[in-house]
């Protein structure tokens, strides 16, 4: 009766923040943005339930955290990077009697609050975006495999929130760099190659950024390469290796690991820029065995098609987005070393397409602007 009791309340409660966070949105949006946020909630809701039951039978990850963290009575066994602290964030919900459904609903709504931010930057700047990007970036936000990734007890949920967080904080005019600290902790203990990612594309931003004052871009650098060199030991004991030297052993690990999937890709077998392909866009349909790969083919074909036509427009201001774009291409690149299977090229993808499609947006943002000004400008003048 408790469990019950507690387990209510917080949904009551999770309900209400995003009812209130909802409803505040909703009454600025544009009304395409009021059909996309119906829509979004639909599909991401939808998911979480989906994945919610799929997991009761299928889910190997999810289960891993909630049952380490309920079977044991040491919290701190769990402060290691990775996988184990995903069990240490969930410990004090599980031994509060916190369910795996509840659980899956708390981790859906933070990840929704992600995908809300994005939809707000598309209505902040309507009239400054080419329709057809509005309704391809809409697309985009609803493609139903970024969903099944976020809406569960995943890294990926509570990745891509504060990757979203972090982005929109940086892309800031002014930086509250106290805000950054916990999302960036929280980075590097659940995967530490991803927050070296974010660092070295923040330090890109500090260089490229012209009004950024000698000093303290000189400053910022020290800092954070300082942040790098003391947290090396967290990235070995993520990857458990004892030194530098181990690292490149772990493929061979890697490779053992994944043969023994049905959509393994063998990393002895296959050149760098074929996991290239797969990071990015595989499968295919001629290769979508099962109907889940068949779906995320679809989705393949149409990221294709739009981020080629993003792309066409994106020529000049890249030094604007360097930071989104930097992380989305180190991610990228630094995937395309061990990617070992399709089912996770496919997960992997939340944590970069959204950063690159930002990139791209905001290029076309700034483009139009400039022919604004410059169009106001003629008028005065003439």
């Amino acid at each position: 009766m408790v469990s019950f009791i507690v387990n209510l309340t917080l949904i009551f409660c999770i309900i209400i923040i995003l009812f209130f966070k909802i409803k505040t949105h909703y009454h600025t949006f544009y009304p395409i943005f009021k059909k996309g946020l119906i829509a979004l909630i639909i599909v991401h809701f939808s998911m979480f339930l989906f994945h919610w039951y799929w997991s009761l039978n299928n889910g190997v990850d999810v289960k891993v955290f909630f049952y380490a963290a309920k079977n044991s009575s040491n919290w701190f066994e769990f402060l290691f990077t990775g996988t184990p602290f995903m069990s240490f964030l969930i410990f004090p919900f599980v031994k509060a009697q916190i369910s795996y459904f509840t659980l899956f609903f708390l981790f859906s709504s933070i990840s929704f609050i992600g995908f809300l931010y994005y939809l707000n930057f598309l209505n902040t700047h309507y009239n400054l975006i080419n329709k057809s990007v509005v309704y391809g970036t809409l697309i985009f936000l609803l493609i139903p495999s970024f969903h099944f990734w976020t809406a569960a007890i995943s890294k990926e949920a509570i990745l891509f929130y504060l990757l979203t967080f972090l982005l929109f904080q940086i892309q800031n005019k002014t930086i509250q760099y106290f805000k950054l600290l916990l999302p960036l902790v929280l980075i590097l203990m659940i995967r530490p190659y991803l927050f070296y990612i974010l660092i070295v594309s923040f330090i890109l931003k500090v260089l490229f950024n012209k009004k950024e004052v000698t000093k303290r871009k000189i400053t910022l650098i020290l800092v954070c390469t300082l942040i790098v060199i003391g947290s090396f030991p967290l990235f070995l004991d993520f990857l458990k290796v004892d030194n530098f030297t181990e690292i490149f052993s772990t493929f061979e690990k890697i490779d053992l690991y994944a043969s023994k999937s049905n959509t393994s890709v063998s990393l002895q077998n296959t050149t760098y820029l074929e996991r290239l392909v797969f990071v990015l866009i595989k499968p295919f349909f001629y290769n979508a065995t099962t109907f889940f790969k068949f779906i995320i083919s679809v989705e393949n074909s149409f990221i294709i098609i739009f981020f080629y036509y993003l792309l066409k427009g994106c020529k000049k201001n890249i030094k604007d987005v360097i930071y989104p774009l930097g992380v989305s291409v180190l991610l990228i690149l630094f995937y395309s070393t061990y990617m070992y299977n399709l089912g996770l090229a496919s997960r992997m993808r939340i944590m970069f397409y959204p950063y690159l499609l930002y990139g791209l947006v905001k290029v076309q943002i700034i483009k139009l602007k400039l022919l604004y000004l410059l169009k106001r400008c003629r008028e005065v003048f003439k």
